[in-house]
């Protein structure tokens, strides 16, 4: 049942003309039928910290001791032996990720959170270990499976929980699994087709995202950026691969400046400077260029995030906030 405070807020809210009486009706029947624990968010004590930080505190103490216990007997142990380790740490600790209680309990999100991107990381180890222990591939074609069966688990992962640190390591597991596949196919040789494939999964992943076929779109569209940016930028040292790194930071730029996303340009903005030096010494050799050509981008990018804050301080009418949140989590606007 929705508290008095909402219902006041609702009217006000149809009132000042900000939702039309058929929204109101329908946002006062949703949250009629809403469950209270998943509305109403408890206040974060001094337990919670406290759980969140031993969950912490005792996995470090435990990963510590595994390697310890690893260092000294790993040669002794079998690759089949050594599999069923990563396998068994794999359970574990999906297991205790499950059964850490998270509704309500923005730390035990957390903490599940973290359980699972380490089951992810044994994962892609377990990868590896397979190779070793009956493939024996080549480096890339270890690396290959290594990010294949870390995507997968990640992205196994992310369904059952929903938490934007699986997003990210199902993004960032795929992105290398098409990197070390390419990497495998062209041998790593000539051209840097790996770095390519890297950026250009990036921004797949953003462009899905964006569109709404990748859930989450503001994590999924800030990870594809980065992933995109990075492939780009390791394409830098040679003609073309400047020019794609070039293309790559100026897309991003452009896709800030229409998307209004400051956090995007910000990070294209970084990402800028590494490659605009590149660019200028290798075509353009000569410190008045160089200087010059800094100078321009600099000014262009400050020109980008004045119209950014234009545009938002544009779109919010005089004496009204961009968007009402109630304390409950429900955002109108």
């Amino acid at each position: 049942m929705m508290s008095p405070p909402l219902h006041a807020l609702v009217d006000q809210w149809v009132a000042d003309g900000i939702v039309s009486s058929e929204q109101a009706q329908r946002m006062r029947a949703d949250l009629d039928r809403a469950d209270p624990l998943d509305i109403e968010p408890r206040r974060t004590d001094g337990r919670s910290i406290l759980i969140e930080a031993l969950g912490y505190l005792g996995g470090a103490i435990v990963l510590v001791g595994v390697a310890l216990l690893v260092f000294r007997v790993w040669s002794r142990i079998s690759p089949a032996g050594r599999l069923g380790l990563a396998v068994a740490g794999i359970v574990v600790l999906v297991v205790a990720g499950a059964l850490t209680p998270v509704r309500g309990l923005p730390a035990g999100r957390r903490l599940r959170a973290v359980l699972w991107l380490g089951a992810t990381g044994l994962a892609a180890a377990s990868g590896s270990l397979l190779d070793n222990a009956y493939l024996h591939w080549a480096p890339a074609g270890t690396g290959t499976l290594a990010a294949a069966f870390g995507a997968a688990a990640a992205g196994g992962l992310w369904r059952a929980g929903r938490h934007p640190l699986q997003h990210a390591s199902t993004a960032v597991g795929t992105a290398l699994t098409a990197m070390f596949l390419t990497g495998w196919v062209t041998g790593w040789e000539g051209f840097n087709w790996p770095a390519v494939a890297l950026c250009a999964v990036g921004t797949l992943w953003a462009l899905l995202a964006q569109v709404g076929i990748i859930p989450d779109r503001v994590v999924g569209r800030g990870v594809g950026c980065l992933l995109s940016l990075f492939g780009g930028m390791s394409t830098l040292g040679t003609g073309p691969g400047s020019i794609v790194a070039v293309l790559v930071v100026a897309g991003w730029i452009v896709v800030a400046m229409r998307l209004s996303d400051l956090p995007i340009l910000a990070v294209a903005a970084v990402a800028t400077l590494p490659v605009v030096t590149n660019v200028v010494t290798q075509f353009f050799p000569g410190a008045v260029a160089a200087a010059v050509a800094l100078v321009v981008v600099g000014l262009g990018l400050v020109g980008a995030a004045v119209v950014i804050a234009r545009r938002r301080a544009n779109a919010v009418p005089a004496g009204r906030p961009a968007s009402l949140s109630l304390r409950h989590g429900v955002r109108v606007g």
